[in-house]
Order: structure tokens, then sequence, then C-alpha cells
């Protein structure tokens, strides 16, 4: 009974107690019961399902940023770093008539801009499969209550949690969800305002009509190209059994002293260095989507453009990389 009205005073400690502490079955028993609560209001409507703040959008909310770390370094990060290494991304020519080649162009950080939306939501698509189980399961959850409260409105409520209440603070406050060390400048949040504003159009389904802010009616080619595009991903989540990733507990230790490398030593780190992003082209889908949870920054196999192969010519001059593997095998 006195749940309600802890989670509306402290939403955010109170929430992140919760999810740390219960079990993942009673967490889902407690949101199935606030969803209900916050879904028998006669006042909510298609366009307003979930959208105002409630003991159930705050654990939710809490949940998902507790599970979905790996996700959100994958998917919002690459976006985050893109946007602060600008000096300034202002495309607002009216309020900034000081804008000149030395920090961009209009023309060029519009581009810049359409780029950088395009490539996170070009990310959401591909890493939404390292939303494990746990987070499909709350997302599923979401989507039945709210098509039972006013039928299809499931897949919006979906989208409201995974952007406007991930992905989209996520970007806003990057140091908060763990994505940036240091504090933004200014120009960086600014930049970063107009990525969230983009996005959030596109979520909602809503162009650009110039009434408010006409800078940004030339951002309605991404909002309108992807549409679609993200309702096909959310479905994905909750209606597709699509692979899914598992949640590895990493174990933090303290690291041991260790003597310095042999040389030999040193030649098999760098035949697994050297070979492990061309050897994820042969693990299956779900070995890669837990390969990259496990340790984030694991570059793409496909981004190595480097030749690596090597001679079996047993008359050839033996190339550093024979030699490497020779002693791998015989040792």
């Amino acid at each position: 009974r006195i749940l309600p009205s802890c989670l509306n005073f402290l939403p955010g400690p109170f929430c992140k107690s919760i999810t740390n502490s219960y079990s993942v079955q009673t967490l889902f028993d407690i949101t199935s019961s606030l969803l209900d609560d916050a879904l028998c209001s006669d006042a909510i409507t298609a366009a307003t399902i979930l959208r105002n703040d409630s003991p159930a959008t705050s654990l939710i909310s809490s949940m998902l940023k507790e599970w979905t770390k790996g996700a959100l370094r994958k998917i919002a990060k690459p976006a985050i770093s893109k946007i602060c290494k600008k000096p300034s991304l202002e495309i607002d020519s009216l309020k900034h008539p000081e804008l000149n080649s030395s920090i961009g162009t209009v023309e060029e950080n519009v581009n810049y801009l359409k780029k950088t939306v395009q490539g996170l939501i070009n990310r959401f698509l591909k890493y939404s499969n390292l939303f494990d189980s746990n987070v499909r399961k709350v997302l599923k959850l979401v989507y039945s209550k709210c098509n039972e409260a006013i039928p299809g409105t499931g897949l919006a409520g979906v989208g409201s949690f995974v952007f406007l209440r991930l992905i989209c603070p996520a970007i806003i406050s990057p140091k908060i969800y763990e994505l940036t060390k240091s504090d933004l400048t200014p120009k960086q949040l600014r930049g970063l305002v107009l990525v969230l504003k983009i996005l959030q159009n596109t979520v909602n389904g809503v162009s650009f009509d110039g009434s408010k802010e006409s800078y940004l009616v030339s951002m309605n080619e991404i909002v309108v190209g992807n549409q679609n595009l993200i309702k096909d991903g959310l479905k994905k989540l909750v209606i597709e059994e699509g692979p899914c990733s598992i949640s590895v507990p990493v174990k933090r230790t303290k690291p041991n002293k260790q003597k310095a490398l042999t040389e030999d030593q040193m030649s098999i780190c760098k035949y697994i260095v050297v070979y492990a992003a061309s050897a994820q082209n042969k693990l299956d889908e779900d070995s890669r989507a837990l390969l990259h949870l496990v340790i984030p920054d694991m570059p793409e196999s496909d981004s190595d453009t480097t030749d690596y192969s090597y001679s079996n010519d047993s008359d050839s001059e033996l190339t550093e990389i024979d030699r490497i593997e020779q002693y791998f095998l015989e040792n």
C-alpha cells in the first residue's frame, strides 16, 4: 500500500533500491500491479498513455537503466562521443549569426547531425538484441498492459520507455548513465539537445512543421524515413522471438602483480589479439552478442581491414604471423 507513495516522493533512490533488492519475479509482480494502477484512469488517451510520471514509470525506468548498461554503451555512446568532438553543432543561424567556417557552416552541421542521428537509430536496430530476457519481459508486460487499456497502444508504450525514458535521457545526461566521465560544455549540451529533439519527433511520429523551430524542418528527412524502422525494431523486442543476449555478472578483482612477459609469451598475446576480430565471424549471433556485452569495446570484425593472411608454403620464409602460430600450436 505504501509503495506507490514512496515511489512518488523518492523515485530515484527508492526505485534503484527496489531494483537491486528484490528478485526478478517479485519486480515483475510489483510492476504489473503498478501498471494496472497507472492505466486505470479514464483520462488516459492513446497520445498520453504512460507519458506522465507515475510509480510504474519510475520503477520501470529504474529497472531499464540498471539492466541495459551494456546495450546503452553500444547504442548511445558513439553518438555522444561524435557530438562532443565537434566545437559546435548549432544550426539556428538566426539566433547565432556568428556561425562561420571555423565552427562549421549551417549546412555542414545539418549534415553532421543527420548522420549522427541516423547512426544512432541504426545502432539501436543492430544492438537491440543486447536487451536481455528480463528487459524484454518487462517491455512485453508494458506492451500487453497498454493494449488491454487502449487497444493498439502497446508499441507506443514500449517506445516511450525504450527511447523517451532510457535512450533520450542517456543522451542528454551521459555522465549519470556512465557514458562519459566529464561534464558537458554548453555547446556539447546544445548539440545533444538537438539530437534529442530529432529522436523524440522520430519516435513520436511527428514531423517538424516550422511553427516553433523552423531550423529543424530540414531534419524531417530523418524523422519520416525512420519511423517504420523504429517500429519494426520495437516489434522485435516484444513480438518476435529474436536472438537474446545473456546477462553475465562480471566479477571485479584486484589485478595481481605479474612479471614481465617473455618474448614468446608476448608472441602468443599478439597472435590472440591479431585474430580476435576476424574470429568473430565464426561465432553465431548469440555468442557475438554475449561477447560484446562482456567486452563492450571489442572492435567490430568488419572494421578490421588488416591483411592477416600467411603463407603455407614451407619453402618460403616464415612471416611474423607464421612464427607466432607455429609457436602457439607447438607449445
